[in-house]
């Protein structure tokens, strides 16, 4: 038995809206791809692993060492922290208890860090950080300019510690 054939034509669409369904759906899922990344950034898990990340990150030199603790808030645009302790070679020398950083969206997307607020409910510094700068020969210095990242630019409108401790006079003065 023989099939009749299909007289009816299939209208294609034209090239351009091919492309422009192509392209909506390429940026509609783009945009979910970034929705969906964010999210995962506010799970304990992700914040957990950023807080080692940076720990590790600073474990490879001896000048320095940055310790997170209890990462928690909206990242990247509200950042709390229980504790963080900086140190050296020599140990600890400053620990910040309770910090809260507020950051403006909007600025970060132009390349502008803008911190709303940047709060502390305790800093102590024990003594000064040890200094490791010793004086590269003037050929060194001009590579490692070449290399060098440069920092965005930022912007503070507010900053309060509530309590400080362990000041010496040594280091106020």
């Amino acid at each position: 038995m023989k099939m009749p054939e299909n007289k009816t034509k299939i209208k294609k669409r034209p090239l351009w809206v091919r492309y422009l369904r192509w392209l909506f759906f390429s940026v509609l899922g783009f945009i979910l791809f970034i929705v969906l990344v964010w999210a995962g950034f506010q799970t304990r898990w992700a914040k957990n692993r950023l807080a080692g990340l940076v720990a590790s990150a600073t474990a490879g030199t001896d000048s320095y060492r940055v310790t997170l603790q209890g990462l928690d808030g909206m990242l990247p645009f509200s950042i709390v922290l229980d504790h963080v302790i900086l140190s050296d070679a020599k140990g600890v020398w400053l620990e910040a208890r309770k910090t809260d950083i507020s950051l403006k969206p909007a600025a970060l997307l132009a390349g502008i860090l803008e911190v709303e607020w940047f709060r502390m409910e305790g800093l102590s510094i024990s003594r000064l950080p040890e200094s490791t700068k010793v004086l590269p020969d003037k050929k060194e210095t001009a590579e490692q300019e070449r290399a060098s990242l440069s920092l965005p630019h930022v912007m503070v409108r507010e900053i309060r510690i509530n309590r400080s401790d362990g000041l010496q006079p040594a280091i106020r003065g």
